[in-house]
């Protein structure tokens, strides 16, 4: 196992800037895909969650490479850790659509394949769709709290993968 620590300068902190980013994102298109599923066929799902995952495999493929060429001194520490830290926000953001998609439909028996590339995580997407489920009759009352809870499923999503982000005052830390 490779442990790689980023610097402590503050422009090379990665996860909590990505974090704050992009769980609003995250819940910003939750509430928008339930209050647009209306105008949406199963058809047309059934191609978003198609296109979404050959999406995320390029995306994937894309990380892997990067991490290859880093460890193989091609790539910066900071290349690596944005583009996987990244990657899997956006898996989680893509799924986070498609099951705001479904909330919206109507569909709460339906049940989300992982569109996360080698088709892993499954018991992670499932777990998320359920933690969604829940959150959405909250809409627009979300905490902190709901933060931390899909924080924690991005933690073990990337733990799948072979990443684990650590964050400290001292610096944002990546093992491989």
């Amino acid at each position: 196992m490779y442990v790689i620590c980023t610097q402590k300068e503050k422009e090379s902190k990665i996860i909590e800037p990505a974090f704050f980013y992009n769980i609003d994102i995250l819940f910003s298109e939750l509430a928008a895909c339930i209050h647009s599923a209306k105008w949406m066929s199963e058809k047309a799902l059934d191609f978003e969650i198609k296109s979404t995952k050959e999406n995320l495999a390029q995306m994937f493929n894309y990380v892997e490479t990067i991490k290859s060429d880093f460890l193989d001194g091609k790539q910066t520490l900071y290349d690596l850790a944005f583009n996987a830290a990244f990657l899997f926000w956006t898996i989680l953001i893509q799924h986070a659509k498609i099951i705001g998609i479904v909330i919206g439909l109507k569909l709460e028996e339906f049940f989300i394949n992982s569109l996360c590339p080698e088709n892993r995580g499954q018991e992670i997407i499932t777990e998320f769709q359920n933690v969604l489920m829940i959150l959405s009759s909250n809409y627009p009352d979300w905490t902190n709290e709901h933060k931390r809870q899909v924080l924690a499923i991005w933690n073990k999503l990337s733990r799948e993968y072979g990443y684990s982000f650590t964050h400290t005052p001292n610096g944002d830390y990546l093992y491989v």
